[in-house]
Parts: structure tokens; sequence; C-alpha cells
């Protein structure tokens, strides 16, 4: 019966020979041993316990094409098919120990043996149950002893030449796997090729000292080598970036040492316009039987992704030195200047929207002080603050100030444009692109939310600082005719409290009375503006609209001030050739030209005062004009806003509210009104109004 291979049987003492070779048959089964190649001669077992009967099998089957082996036992027998392969087996049925079929039971068991034939030999007769046992365990043939020796020869040699048939085909089998593999790799090689071309990045080999040998079409683009050009003695440290030459050679001598993977991100210079981007390269070594034999590897151009962390970094500390400036535009455009210099540019402009919507430069930052020089005088590159663009590289404007590229973005917020930064490249030095625009134009954006906070709190800072001179000057106005009125009423009381008759008690009641009256009206009169100021500015004034000659309004007015224009020595005038008529409101224009004229007198003391009146079809025309101490060209920009003021409060009263009124009330009237003065020449303000609403 079959033997199990992993079957371990117990020994027993009773059985030593069957244990024995039990033993046997399982080394055999488990070392079996490749087969040499093929030859010319084949090797044939013959397997008998008699040296006589192997005697005789040697010289029937002795040939130069067969290489005879003997053995006298089924385990030798089993040893010997261990040592190579064999075309046939013959084989004695009848031996001593392991017999025949026995022999021929265990080789059909193993893989390695199991398809060579046996011809068994027997002395006995060949009678059927001897046949059907042989031909059961794997036997080819049964022979009697002692055999025709023209018939062993013949049976063996169909055996043996089928066997030289067989190691043939192997043979060829094998010359046609070795060259179906051949034709699979050379195909597996121009596959890894095409697909190298095809893909949207460089692929690189290289030799075993790093040297590159092939790049793809992507790669020689890159690096402007023509398509079928030798690479030569090109390497790829040659188009790294100076500031990363020295640590990716490093890293790539390590690896080449060590025979290890590696990747690293590196700037790779561009042949087509000279920039550098950003790469991730990797390499992987081919080992071999004799160690490395080459390199793999990839370049991915990760420079947008580089970008994006190197903005998302950039923008985050932006936003951190915008937001401690403290809301101070000072600090704010500092830091701005000193975030562009050197991360973003070379140089760095600031120009913020001044009086009039012109951009005025007001800050400028280079390593160069000279340079900065030149570049504050220089004229600004843009009249009004434009969309996010590139100068033109290269351009005469550029190269007089010795810069070679530049770009600028507008600073916006809330709608509104408050100026533009301006940033610039030497010559010689980078060239910005759209990924450098897109990081100017973010950090324009959260500037110009800084540049806006600090303007408004600059704004909210003078509005307080404005809220408090009024405060201190309405006090002293409100103070004045108070002090005086207390003054009054403590006289009148202690003249009634005195003992006796007065002849001139009426006189001097009245006289007392008169004044009491004048305090009253002036803080009746201070009222009256501080709430004509709140209705205004709470967009309450409702016009109360007739028709009437602004002549004679202004003849009236000037009529009103003949006192105090007498008091200061300043004539007023009224030129008006002929009347002139419209739809406006009598009191409202009323409280314009008084607070013109309060103001010509107060500012135009010792000088005469011209009021002009004249119009045309469409429109009235209202001058005032003094020949005072004029107001200053820096003071005519915000002169008709609330609180503003053109001198100290010291040196002149008032709440610093009329012009602010007049104006209110003109342009409530659709009309608008404006002013002309030099230093010590006077002013000139002017009003014009529709005749009709």
């Amino acid at each position: 019966m079959p033997v199990d291979p992993d079957h371990q049987p117990k020994p027993s003492s009773q059985d030593a020979e069957a244990d024995r070779r039990s033993h046997v048959s399982r080394r055999w089964l488990r070392n079996g041993l490749q087969a040499g190649a093929a030859t010319s001669r084949v090797r044939i077992l013959l397997v008998d316990d008699q040296l006589s009967n192997l005697a005789a099998l040697t010289a029937t089957l002795d040939s130069p094409d067969y290489d005879l082996v003997t053995a006298r036992s089924g385990e030798e027998a089993l040893k010997r098919l261990l040592e190579g392969d064999y075309a046939v087996i013959v084989l004695d049925v009848m031996m001593p120990g392991m017999d025949g079929y026995e022999v021929a039971s265990l080789i059909k068991q193993r893989d390695k043996t199991r398809h060579v034939p046996i011809i068994f030999l027997t002395a006995t007769s060949r009678d059927l149950s001897n046949l059907y046992r042989s031909y059961a365990v794997g036997a080819v043939d049964c022979l009697t002893k002692p055999g025709d020796p023209d018939v062993i020869r013949a049976k063996v040699a169909v055996f043996a030449e089928l066997f030289r048939k067989n190691q043939q085909l192997q043979s060829q089998a094998e010359q046609l796997h070795a060259l179906a593999i051949a034709e699979e790799r050379r195909e597996g090689e121009e596959r890894y090729r095409n697909l190298a071309e095809a893909i949207p990045q460089i692929v690189w080999t290289a030799r075993p000292d790093g040297r590159i040998d092939y790049l793809n079409g992507f790669g020689r683009e890159y690096f402007g080598i023509a398509g079928g050009a030798s690479l030569g003695d090109w390497r790829l440290r040659s188009a790294l970036h100076p500031d990363d030459a020295a640590d990716f050679i490093g890293l790539w001598d390590r690896a080449i040492a060590a025979g290890a993977r590696f990747s690293a991100e590196v700037r790779l210079e561009r042949a087509g316009d000279g920039r550098h981007r950003w790469h991730l390269v990797r390499g992987a070594p081919e080992q071999g039987d004799h160690g490395l034999t080459a390199w793999f590897g990839t370049l991915t151009d990760v420079d947008e992704q580089k970008r994006a962390q190197h903005r998302a970094a950039f923008l985050a500390e932006a936003s951190s030195r915008l937001a401690s400036s403290a809301l101070d535009l000072s600090t704010t455009l500092e830091h701005l200047c000193a975030l562009a210099v050197p991360r973003l540019a070379d140089a760095c402009a600031v120009d913020l929207v001044g009086e009039g919507g012109r951009l005025e430069r007001t800050r400028v930052m280079h390593a160069d002080n000279k340079c900065a020089a030149r570049l504050r005088d220089a004229d600004r590159s843009w009249p009004e603050a434009p969309d996010t663009e590139l100068l033109p590289s290269g351009s005469a404007a550029l190269a007089r100030l010795g810069f070679g590229s530049a770009m600028a973005a507008p600073l916006r917020a809330l709608d509104r444009t408050l100026g533009v930064i301006s940033l610039y490249a030497d010559a010689g030095g980078r060239r910005f692109d759209e990924g450098d625009l897109v990081i100017a134009e973010d950090l324009a954006h959260r500037a110009a939310i800084a540049v806006n906070n600090a303007q408004l709190y600059g704004e909210a800072q003078e509005a307080i600082r404005a809220r408090d001179q009024f405060l201190l000057v309405a006090a002293h106005e409100l103070k004045t005719p108070l002090t005086s009125l207390q003054l009054q009423l403590q006289r009148t009381n202690r003249f009634l409290h005195q003992p006796g008759e007065v002849a001139d008690l009426k006189e001097r009641m009245l006289e007392r009375t008169q004044v009491a009256t004048r305090a009253v009206g002036r803080l009746s009169k201070l009222i009256d503006v501080v709430l004509d100021v709140s209705r205004l500015t709470a967009g309450l004034m409702a016009l109360d609209r007739e028709r009437f000659d602004l002549a004679v309004l202004a003849r009236d007015q000037a009529a009103q001030l003949a006192e105090e224009s007498a008091q200061a020595a300043a004539p007023i005038t009224v030129e008006a050739r002929a009347p002139v008529e419209g739809e406006w409101d009598r009191r409202a224009l009323d409280q314009v030209l008084g607070n013109l004229l309060s103001n010509a007198l107060k500012y135009g003391a010792g000088h005469p005062i011209e009021v002009e009146v004249s119009g045309d079809a469409e429109r009235a025309r209202l001058v005032v004009r003094d020949h005072g101490i004029g107001i200053a060209a820096a003071a005519q920009v915000n002169i008709f806003d609330r609180f503003a003021r053109a001198v100290s409060a010291r040196n002149y009263g008032g709440l610093g509210l009329g012009l602010f009124i007049a104006r209110e009330i003109v342009q409530a009237h659709g009309g608008t009104i404006a002013v002309e003065s030099t230093p010590d020449q006077g002013a000139a303000f002017t009003v014009t109004l529709p005749l009709r609403n």
C-alpha cells in the first residue's frame, strides 16, 4: 500500500526490517534532487539482488547510448533515483527485504519519478495475477527470466528514445519560454517607455553612479534638451536652485552609497523662462546579482501645492502682523512693507488715495536706501488704483529704477479703493508670474482691511477730539452769557434791597434788563445751532419753500449786522444789479448768509466785506468775500466738516458748526458751496442755488 511521506510510523522491535525500509522510503520521498541537463546518453536503472543477473542485463544493454546504473536492493534503487533522471527502470520482482512491487509503488508515489517506465523481470510464470499486480503498481511490462536479449533491448530502446524525445521537447519548451520571456521583457520595456513618454511628469533613469541616461519627452522639454540629442554629461544637479543644491546632492550621494530609495522637494530651473519650480524627486534603485545596476525615478511638479503651502503660511503671518498694528496707520504700512520685502519682492511702495482722489506715495521700502529714495521720488507707476496686474518686464521705466519686474494690487475694502501696493523685483533677479500676483492680491486684501480699520480708527479719534474741542468751546460760549446774566441778576437784587428811594430806578432797571435780554438771546442762538446740527445730522430738516428775492435777503441781513459791522470796522456792501428770485426756504438761507457774514466779520475785521448776488435763467449765485486772514490750502478741504476749524479756538471763538450748517442747507436746496482763499489775502465763499425745486 502507498506510504504517507508526512507520517512518522512508530518503530517496532518485532519488525526492524519494515521500520528500516519505511525510514528510507520517507527520506527518499522528501529529498528529491533537481535533474541535470539532458545529454545524448540516457540513464537506465537495473535492479536485481543477483550479481549474475545484473551482469547479464548489463551485457545485454551495453551501448554507448546508455548510462547503465545498477542496484542490488530496493533501498539502493531508491537512492539511485535521487541522483538523476532515468529513461526506464528494469526491476526484479522477487528480492529479499523490499520486493519489486513495493519499490515500484514508492517510485510512483514520488512526483519526480512517477512517470518513469518500469519493466518487471520475474522468474515465476506470467500468470494473470502477477500481470495484474504488476500493472496495478505502475509497471509498463513484465518479462520472465531469462528473457530474450533482443526483446529486452527492443523494449528498453523504445523507452530510451521516448525519453530523448521528451528531453528534446522539454529543452525546446525551455528555449521557447526563454524567448517568450525575452520578448515579454522587450515589450514591457517598450510599454514602459511609451507610458513614460505619455504621462505628464518627468520620468528618468540613471546609471549606478547617478548620471542620468534617460529622460522622457516631458523632461527633455522642461530642461531644454532636444529630443534626439544625447544626454552626454548632463546631470540633474545642474538644474538645481542654488539654495537646494548642497542638501540634495548630499542626499543622493548617501542614497547611492546605501542603494536605498530617496525623495526630496527641490526647485528645478525650467529652460523656457529660467524660472525655478518646485518638484518632488523620487528615486528607486534596481538591484542585480552584483549589486546596484540602475536608478528609476520621477520628477513631479508640485509648484502649485508648494506655493499654496507657502501662501497659506505667509498670509497667516500677514494677518497676525497686520492685526497687531494697534490700529495705527503708520505702523500698519510699516508692517505691510516688511512683510513684502524681501519674501515677495525686493522693493515695495504703498500709495494711498489722498485729497481729490489722487494717489499719494506714503511708504517705500528697499534694502538699498538709494534705490528706496529713487522709488520714492519717481513718477507714480499708477495714476489711479489699478486692478491687480503685472507691469511689462523689462520696460524702460522699470530699467531706470533698476528693476526688472513689477506688479501691483489695489487696496480695496468695503467697496472702497484705499490705494495700491506696488512690488518690484531687481533687474537680473526674480520674475513675477501669475502665482506671485495671487499672493500679492491676497496680501493686498488683508492689508486693505487693516488700513481701512486704521483709517476708521483715526477718523473716530479725530471725531472724538473734535467733539471734545466742541464741548470745550461750547462750554465757554455758554458760560459767557450765563456769567453776564448772573451778574446782572445779582446787581438787580442788590439794587432792589438798597434803602431809600432812587430817582433813576426805571432807567437803571431798563439797562440791566436789556443786558440780560441779550445774554438770553445768545444762549437761545447757541441752542438753536445745536438743534439745527442735530436735525441736519438726523435728516429731519424740512424746507419751507417760498418765492423771494435773494438780493433783498442779502440787504436785510447786512442791515441786521450793521452794528456788529461797525464795531469790527468791516463795512458790508451788497452788489445786486437785478432781482434774483427763486423758490427757497427763507429762514434757512437767512441762516446760511448770516453764518457766512459772521465768519467774514470774525476773520476779516478791519477790512471791507463784499456780498455779490447774481444769477441766470437756471441758477442763483451768492458770493461773500472778506480780506482777512484767509484759509490755508490744507484746511480748505475739510472746512465744511462738522467741528472743522482753520484756526485755533483759543484765538477765535465759535463752535465750528457754521459752515457745516451752511453746506447742509445749501445741499438740501440742490446747490453747492465752495471756498477760494489765499492766506493773508482773505476768502471768498460762493453759493450756487437752483431757482426752482
